[in-house]
């Protein structure tokens, strides 16, 4: 409006941006990877949602978690959006979050369970209201399957499959890289900083993969000379063990001179033995 002359000034030009790392709305989690085909199994077998009956919610969450395509997206599908020949699936720019068409890959095996789940169906796959109880939807399943909805680690909703697909690229080995280009975000720092979630059992695979180091000693053998078994503790004011020899007059050869005796009964020791100062105690220096 300014460019244009229609404003003289713009009044949201001193507005900060925002820290999107401190404003995360909602801290998600992700599933162990025996709780996923159990979610899976338990909504194919479960009762309709919103008219998304058991099997067709199974093979929503399925695609979801194996493409990585958001609630919305997977409720702008038809049949005409799959090629299964060339196994990819497309969103069109309308409902792509980045507003461009997307064609993403699909897995071999998910693109056989298509090709007998997609025949015969027209218009979206998944129709209905659901898109709006898409959390509540996914929370009946995850209860119905005995796992927690919530836990210290954050939330598991529909978008928690994002969450998952992601990680579960990282848990593989997939490249940084490619998995961006599959997450279609604008920066890897999103795809592994916010999106890419580490398990426990993730850190102890970690350590236990890391090369085992060499002992230069057996931890069970002792190091340096075998000690005696029975140590004779001194303290001060004791007499020397009777193992240990008392100090014997040294005779310097050639000189004549006699050192002291240094034993422990020399009453200005304290009844231990110290250092003499060879000039007070030899009379001839």
């Amino acid at each position: 409006m300014v460019k244009s002359k229609r404003a003289a000034s713009n009044p949201v030009v001193d507005l900060e941006k925002l820290n999107a790392e401190t404003d995360v709305r909602r801290v998600r989690r992700v599933l162990d990877p025996d709780e996923l085909p159990r979610l899976i199994d338990t909504a194919r077998l479960g009762e309709p949602f919103r008219g998304i009956i058991g099997p067709d919610r199974a093979v929503l969450y399925l695609l979801a978690v194996r493409t990585g395509l958001r609630a919305s997206e997977c409720a702008s599908l038809t049949a005409k959006s799959f090629d299964l020949t060339g196994r990819t699936v497309t969103v069109q720019a309308a409902y792509s979050k980045r507003r461009r068409t997307d064609t993403l890959p699909l897995r071999s095996d998910l693109a056989r369970l298509l090709v007998e789940w997609l025949p015969g169906r027209t218009g979206p796959l998944w129709p209905g209201t659901w898109l709006e109880r898409s959390a509540r939807m996914i929370r009946r399943d995850l209860e119905a399957a005995g796992i927690p909805y919530e836990t210290g680690e954050g939330v598991f909703d529909f978008h928690g499959l994002r969450h998952q697909f992601i990680s579960d690229l990282a848990r593989s080995g997939v490249h940084p890289k490619v998995a961006q280009e599959l997450a279609r975000h604008s920066t890897i720092a999103l795809t592994m900083d916010r999106y890419s979630h580490v398990l426990d059992q993730q850190k102890v695979d970690a350590l236990e993969s890391l090369p085992a180091l060499p002992l230069t000693q057996d931890l069970t053998q002792p190091i340096g000379p075998t000690c005696p078994e029975v140590a004779h503790v001194v303290t001060m004011g004791d007499a020397l063990p009777p193992q240990i020899p008392t100090a014997q007059p040294i005779v310097a050869s050639g000189l004549g001179i006699t050192f002291p005796d240094l034993s422990p009964d020399d009453a200005s020791s304290g009844g231990r033995t110290r250092t003499y100062d060879t000039r007070i105690m030899i009379p001839l220096l």
